[in-house]
């Protein structure tokens, strides 16, 4: 080998090994500097005017938000509520429903809760319910939420850490990888 080609081979391979460091850094300054989902803290009602402060009022140690962006969305929440009836969960466990919805006029927020409460016969099921009147942007982006279009089951500690997301109707499959989450 000529001299000529061993210093191209020994620039060619620093050239390489300095490019994959500054990649590596830009990496891990990106990583570092995007924080992990988590809820935001909120002040919000649940539908028998208890005030709570999100998430630290959360009653479990760890909840299931189940957040709906849409009316027709109330369907699909529903499948999570039965299939949580079938499932042994911890007692420190809580599930929600976050009816998430822009923050109006407060005569409409209360007008509103005063229909949804009216048609909810349960009253457990309306302590568990609250409605979330906020600027939906800032909590989608909070949250990692892409879409107004389905439902989110998404699981967080007393502190709002997210420790497990899904989407969508509950299927068994879900049950299951839930109940890991949770450590059962």
């Amino acid at each position: 080998m000529s001299p000529i080609t061993g210093v191209t081979y020994s620039v060619a391979a620093a050239i390489v090994l300095v490019s994959s460091m500054a990649v590596s850094l830009s990496q891990t300054n990106q990583n570092a500097t995007i924080p992990a989902p988590a809820f935001p803290p909120l002040k919000a009602t649940n539908l028998e005017r208890k005030v709570f402060y999100l998430p630290q009022d959360f009653e479990g140690d760890k909840n299931l938000c189940l957040i709906a962006f849409q009316r027709n969305q109330q369907q699909n929440i529903d499948t999570w509520m039965a299939g949580l009836k079938n499932v042994s969960m911890p007692a420190n466990f809580r599930a929600y429903e976050l009816p998430t919805i822009s923050k109006g006029p407060r005569w409409f927020d209360s007008w509103l809760d005063g229909r949804m409460r009216a048609g909810i016969a349960d009253k457990h099921a309306r302590e568990m319910t609250i409605t979330l009147y906020i600027n939906k942007g800032p909590f989608k982006k909070a949250l990692a939420i892409p879409s107004e279009n389905t439902i989110y089951a998404i699981l967080i500690d007393k502190k709002g850490a997210v420790l497990w997301r899904t989407e969508g109707d509950y299927t068994d499959a879900k049950g299951k990888d839930l109940l890991v989450a949770l450590g059962r």
